[in-house]
């Protein structure tokens, strides 16, 4: 899978708030702080991807570690 059909697969910022609504996960008085707070200040700069079946993360050669 590559990096463009990852981005695909995931729900945009409003999308995932419907859809966190609607499993119940979050709850509807939650959902403008859910709006309101850019994740971007709680996520890092690389995600490597875990496969399950390997037991290792799926380290892209063309990264390299930031520094």
């Amino acid at each position: 899978m590559t990096t463009g059909a990852l981005h695909v697969l995931r729900p945009g910022r409003a999308a995932l708030g419907r859809l966190l609504l609607d499993a119940g996960a979050l709850s509807p008085e939650w959902l403008p702080v859910f709006a309101a707070v850019d994740r971007d200040d709680f996520l890092p700069d690389v995600i490597w991807p875990w496969d399950m079946e390997h037991r290792a993360w799926l380290d892209d050669p063309g990264r390299s570690w930031p520094v």
